[in-house]
């Protein structure tokens, strides 16, 4: 994601993980970055943002299709 967008926010957590915020379609994610493992830990969608299950309810409907 670091290479693709532009995080909108970002903040350092304990001198061990990097969060920042993205926008994804209209939809803002949380990146958790490890420096320590040098790797994206985890991508969250916000809490509270209704569109998110219908965004990805249409993503795995898509991805179903492929296989």
């Amino acid at each position: 994601m670091w290479d693709n967008g532009i995080c909108l926010a970002q903040r350092i957590v304990e001198n061990r993980y990097i969060l920042c915020i993205f926008e994804l379609d209209g939809f803002f994610v949380e990146a958790i970055y490890s420096r320590r493992n040098n790797r994206v830990n985890a991508i969250l969608p916000i809490a509270d943002i209704p569109e998110w299950e219908g965004y990805v309810d249409q993503v795995l409907t898509n991805l179903l299709k492929l296989n």
